[in-house]
């Protein structure tokens, strides 16, 4: 054999080897990004099935709710003073639905004018948040998509305007 197909061979060889060697990792990161996203998908299924329990629940509640709502009206009036419970409480709720909202809007300042402009079909009003920076938070409207951030640096009141 003469030395020029020696060494052909051996350079066959070598560029053989390193081709097998980046196939075999090429195929060890396709491995390893399928159970990632192996992973992921498992966890994506636990957090539905908890959502799915969740929101069960929440219609349980719901008609239950409903069901006594509808037996209460055929019974005795309810006392003033039970009356007057149940209206704080509803009130309690409203007020933390709103603060919920109050945040979300804090934190997805694009949000804001949808659900300010919601809220202002309803006569209701965003009451102050914390934003990210720690400094207290209102969205003001007029209707319009269009808007204007004011604050002062530190910890202090920011408003976003929505102006024409």
């Amino acid at each position: 054999m003469t030395n020029i197909r020696k060494t052909y061979l051996l350079w066959m060889k070598k560029v053989l080897d390193q081709t097998l060697q980046e196939i075999f990792i090429t195929h060890g990161n396709k491995y390893f990004m399928w159970q990632n996203k192996d992973q992921e998908a498992s966890d994506l299924d636990k957090d539905l099935r908890e959502q799915t329990i969740k929101l069960e629940r929440a219609q349980k509640q719901l008609h239950k709710t409903m069901r006594e709502i509808k037996g209460t009206r055929q019974s005795q009036p309810i006392p003033f003073y039970l009356k007057d419970v149940m209206t704080r409480e509803l009130q309690e709720q409203n007020q933390s639905a709103l603060q919920q909202l109050a945040e979300f809007v804090a934190h997805h300042i694009e949000a804001g004018p949808v659900v300010t402009r919601y809220l202002e079909e309803k006569g209701l009003v965003l009451p102050l948040s914390r934003s990210p920076g720690g400094s207290l938070t209102r969205v003001l409207s007029r209707h319009t998509p269009s808007s204007t951030r004011l604050s002062l640096p530190g910890p202090g009141i920011k408003f976003v305007i929505l102006t024409d």
